[in-house]
């Protein structure tokens, strides 16, 4: 066989290896979910405790529900997200979400209480959390949701989010309540949280 010039067998390395940096160094890498547990927690009715942190990060990859018993469970995605859902919560999770800037990435609380963080490495997806009392939008904030009997409880660290495409804004973790009343389907929002159990279980 005929043998291959040195001169081509160099650029094909070289060809190589600047496939490998632009691998590693251009190219963005995927985020994974890590977690952080303080007791024991379902994920698609399979039960995760202290030790299975790391089995539960790869399962959450996919679409499932979370829900947590008398201690909560910490998320995060990266440096990008952190998401804390407190005791006897139910959450539905959307998977491994693309971090792209575009692509919409959709929390449904069923019940409980959940609050989520963007943080440095966000890139701006539309965020939002569905509740049945409607979506709240993250719109660059820490902010809180709480589904109790008959209402939602909206708890604002500093700066502004949306429901059903009303922007609130508020300072100094202000909460917000919505109930449910057929006499309009859908109250008024927002209105302070004056009852002791729709309010928040702790600090942003």
């Amino acid at each position: 066989p005929r043998a291959v010039p040195r001169r081509l067998r160099v650029l094909a390395l070289l060809l190589a290896a600047a496939g490998i940096l632009l691998v590693t160094f251009l190219l963005p890498e995927t985020p994974a979910w890590r977690v952080e547990l303080f007791g024991s927690v379902a994920f698609e009715d399979e039960e995760f405790r202290l030790l299975d942190e790391g089995r539960l990060g790869s399962e959450i990859e996919r679409p499932g529900r979370l829900v947590t018993g008398g201690t909560p469970a910490r998320l995060r995605l990266g440096d990008a997200l952190e998401l804390e859902l407190r005791a006897d919560s139910e959450l539905l999770l959307p998977g491994l979400p693309e971090l792209d800037g575009g692509t919409p990435i959709l929390f449904e609380l069923l019940q409980g209480e959940v609050f989520v963080r963007t943080r440095e490495h966000w890139r701006g997806n539309p965020l939002v959390v569905r509740t049945a009392f409607g979506d709240v939008r993250d719109l660059g904030t820490t902010f809180g949701v709480l589904v109790a009997a008959g209402c939602m409880c909206v708890c604002v660290a500093e700066g502004t989010v949306e429901i059903d495409g009303e922007r609130v804004e508020a300072h100094s973790s202000a909460q917000f309540t919505r109930r449910a009343d057929p006499q309009p389907a859908r109250m008024p929002f927002p209105t302070s949280a004056e009852d002791p159990a729709e309010k928040h279980t702790g600090p942003l």
